[in-house]
């Protein structure tokens, strides 16, 4: 059989121009401007033509692989040493016209900070924000953020924007995430990245995958069936879109006229933030890009009376299933401990949650935020610095084996000696400190569990706690409130606050 001349020289021109215009591809986290972790093997991945072959080069190394019948390839590159050198990332491809470059590329620490609202409080909200911002010059700070994705499935990519530090770029940034990231730089003097996953009304559910989710010991209820949760989702959409409607209609109307805007349409459910949508999201896309650890800001919209230990199951599965994602190990992860609440709510019991995962988890640090809420019991206490500052002294010692005390009091145990409880704690920093007079919201109850407000002096390493109505304590507490007010005031010498807790569980 004759091959027509025309349909050959079809063929081959076709031939060229998919090898031509094939294009390797990066998954979006490796965009210019990033860190790679230093000390450990870095993982470079992403898309190619199906058998194509994909070289990379970096800092001396070149290396290669094939990509799979899918597409996908990955090469890892050996740990690289800290280098504040803007250098490149050059992959090319056999079938590929021209190699992608990533530029800017600085080798030192990277973080990765999720959760919800105070992850993700701006420094633009944020106390002190002029002085913040106009101390932001840092070259060797690098922010990667990427914007909010609420996916049914998993993504294999998502764009991520990395930023150097500066008054110009930081004034959009998370405080928590920027003051942490600077702290860390500044004490450790090699280039320093902070990963962003932040997103605020978010469950712990949005962040855990789905296999996670349908296997773990908590009942299969509407906060973990996403199917459900999405067509309960539509169905709000659709009753208040007249309403929705009528609003930016007004709105419109309003700017147009140049008069201030109408206010919020109340009950508008937003964005779609069921389970694992976040995980689909925000972290599948990124997870294998080498970090050095985790900082954890979450909890507040679990946080439901009796639920406590259900939220307990859920941060230790969180842990468990990023380790096994990012193939670590168990990497250093620091929870920051729920603040203060005025409004009802089981925060106490939230806390405990997290104080039980801390102490559990080998590789974990606790960051008590108790003393840091305002009169007024908001949420969202304005002033980051303090806790960021906490956090930077957790990742220093548990990450980086600094000296010195990273953590304030946790419980260690109790014994009853007739009228009195006395109590010990780990973390003593120094020894034990009552904070701005004498030490409060201490609480002890006989066997009756009839808790009354108890004294409490420091003596030595312990704190004795009594009451003259209970003669034979069984039980004690320690602001372990919804909002205990004036703050609680037990802290170590290294200036660090105690954390809840209570004897009676």
């Amino acid at each position: 059989m004759k091959f027509p001349f025309r349909s050959f020289c079809l063929v081959a021109l076709l031939g060229v121009y998919s090898t031509a215009f094939a294009e390797v591809k990066l998954n979006g986290i490796f965009a210019d401007n990033l860190v790679l972790q230093r000390e450990l093997p870095a993982s470079v991945w992403g898309m190619a033509e199906p058998g194509e072959t994909v070289t990379l080069e970096f800092a001396g190394q070149k290396k290669t692989t094939v990509a799979s019948p899918s597409g996908k390839w990955r090469i890892v590159l050996a740990p690289l040493t800290a280098s504040a050198e803007n250098r490149v990332i050059t992959v090319s491809g056999n079938r590929t016209a021209q190699p992608v470059l990533v530029r800017n590329v600085l080798v030192g620490e990277v973080w990765h900070c999720a959760g919800q609202s105070n992850m993700e409080w701006g420094i633009g909200r944020s106390t002190d924000k002029e002085s913040i911002i106009a101390a932001s010059d840092n070259p060797l700070l690098r922010m990667g953020r990427m914007d909010h994705h609420s996916e049914m499935s998993p993504l294999a990519t998502q764009p991520v924007k990395w930023t150097a530090a500066s008054p110009q770029t930081v004034r959009w940034y998370s405080a928590v995430p920027y003051l942490f990231g600077a702290g860390l730089q500044k004490e450790l003097g090699v280039p320093v990245g902070i990963i962003n996953s932040s997103y605020g009304g978010t469950r712990i559910e949005c962040w855990l995958d789905a296999d996670t989710l349908k296997n773990g010991p908590w009942p299969q209820d509407q906060y973990t069936d996403v199917v459900r949760q999405k067509a309960d989702y539509e169905g709000k959409v659709a009753k208040m879109q007249p309403a929705m409607d009528a609003y930016l209609a007004e709105k419109a109307k309003a700017r147009a006229e140049k008069r201030p805007d109408p206010p919020a349409l109340e009950g508008w459910p937003g964005e779609f933030r069921g389970p694992t949508v976040l995980w689909n999201g925000e972290i599948a896309p990124i997870a294998g890009y080498a970090i050095r650890g985790m900082v954890w800001n979450q909890g507040e919209n679990n946080s439901q009376p009796g639920t406590g230990p259900r939220y307990l199951q859920l941060l230790t599965a969180l842990a468990r299933s990023y380790r096994t994602a990012w193939g670590e190990g168990d990497f250093p992860l620091i929870v920051m401990q729920l603040c203060t609440y005025k409004k009802p709510g089981g925060y106490a019991e939230y806390r405990e949650a997290q104080l039980k995962f801390t102490q559990a988890d080998h590789n974990s640090a606790l960051v008590v935020t108790l003393d840091q809420s305002a009169p007024d019991g908001d949420v969202h206490y304005p002033d980051k610095r303090v806790v960021s500052t906490r956090t930077v002294r957790a990742a220093l010692g548990l990450a980086y084996g600094h000296p010195g005390e990273y953590s304030g009091p946790i419980f260690d145990s109790v014994k009853f000696n007739g009228r009195e409880a006395v109590v010990s704690f780990t973390h003593l920093g120094g020894g034990l400190v009552a904070k701005d007079g004498p030490l409060r919201h201490f609480e002890i109850a006989g066997a009756d569990k009839k808790f009354v407000a108890a004294d409490a002096r420091i003596e030595g390493d312990i704190v004795v706690v009594s009451s003259a109505s209970v003669t034979a304590p069984a039980f004690v507490r320690y602001a372990f409130t919804q909002f205990p007010w004036p703050p609680a005031n037990l802290f170590n010498q290294a200036g660090l606050p105690a954390s809840s807790f209570r004897t009676d569980n």
